[in-house]
């Protein structure tokens, strides 16, 4: 069933994970949040040194890449794919006399995108496909930045390899296990068991009576973990969880600290403070940006260095660079 040369597609990889499992929806919504909470900056390099551009057709485009988004959004969607598919696919429209110079800048969903090999195996172009209408994309529209894959469907494919391929038996297992649990909560109804400590019994009537008395003395969410006292002389029989329930509360922090660790993210920063190796949370956010959001808007900033940069550089005769701006971080 989990066999290594079987490959997950990336619609079951998304819709088993990130569209419906808790713990991988966070961990990449948080290493998104510290990768757009930095400014990208662009600059000119010159002899004084890189000098910083608030003005012009790059800048705009950096600004809002293209109609329906400003930068951050393009961000988090690039980032999201790439980290959930292993693949990003940029899009980039360049209008006739620009000199390529691109003007309109998105991503293409990786779940949509395939790619089109001759039988050299050499890359030709891309289908998209969406709601049923395929678009074929010529090969210079779009840049494809992807996590290296080194096994032999990934060198055949040309595609990325998706941290959630391989910790898929871990996401099967969280989502199992939250299917249990939520399982157990629906049945577990009521707490415990009220009875008469004596050997008498209740007739039909009294026993309603008492549990209306019940009710009405310790229910409600307000009394939670109260403690009410009584003159009757009645015993409590206390219903706790089955010891297979306890072990299924006990195993969700060490499925979260295995997808946590796909994405080098400190689970303490999703609540899960027994796993703390900090001395404090500051550390934790430390390495967030360290180990995840730095480093996945380097990667960002490479594929536009290649992929839009360039142009730029020649239609206006500057030398330009995008840095990120890590003064505030």
């Amino acid at each position: 069933k989990y066999g290594f040369s079987k490959y997950i597609d990336d619609n079951k990889l998304i819709d088993e994970s990130y569209a419906v499992n808790n713990a991988a929806y966070s961990v990449v919504n948080v290493s998104n949040q510290a990768s757009t909470s930095i400014n990208f900056i662009l600059c000119e390099k010159t002899i004084d040194g890189d000098v910083e551009v608030l003005e012009g057709g790059l800048y705009d485009l950096l600004q809002n890449p293209n109609d329906t988004q400003i930068f951050k959004e393009f961000q988090e969607e690039a980032l999201t794919y790439l980290l959930l598919t292993g693949n990003m696919f940029l899009h980039g429209l360049s209008p006739v006399g620009f000199k390529d110079a691109i003007q309109e800048l998105s991503v293409l969903a990786s779940n949509c995108t395939e790619l089109n090999l001759n039988y050299k195996n050499e890359l030709v172009s891309y289908d998209y496909t969406l709601n049923g209408t395929t678009t074929i994309i010529p090969l210079d529209e779009v840049y494809h930045g992807k996590y290296i894959n080194p096994t032999k469907d990934g060198l055949e494919n040309k595609r990325g390899l998706s941290p959630l391929q391989a910790g898929y038996r871990t996401v099967t297992a969280s989502n199992e296990n939250l299917t249990a649990m939520a399982s157990v909560w629906n049945n577990k109804g009521v707490s415990g068991l009220l009875t008469s400590n004596t050997d008498e019994s209740l007739s039909s009537e009294e026993a309603q009576g008492v549990q209306k008395a019940v009710n009405n003395r310790i229910g409600g969410s307000h009394k939670a973990n109260g403690v009410a006292a009584t003159t009757a002389n009645v015993k409590f029989v206390q219903l706790g969880m089955s010891n297979s329930d306890m072990d299924l509360l006990a195993s969700s922090p060490q499925l979260l600290r295995s997808i946590c660790s796909l994405y080098g993210v400190d689970p303490a920063l999703l609540g899960d403070v027994e796993s703390r190796k900090y001395s404090n949370l500051k550390e934790a956010e430390k390495s967030l940006f360290i180990r995840s959001a730095i480093p996945n808007n380097e990667r960002l900033i490479s594929y536009l260095m290649r992929f839009v940069v360039p142009a730029w550089s020649l239609l206006d005769g500057k030398d330009y660079i995008i840095k990120q701006d890590l003064k505030d971080i």
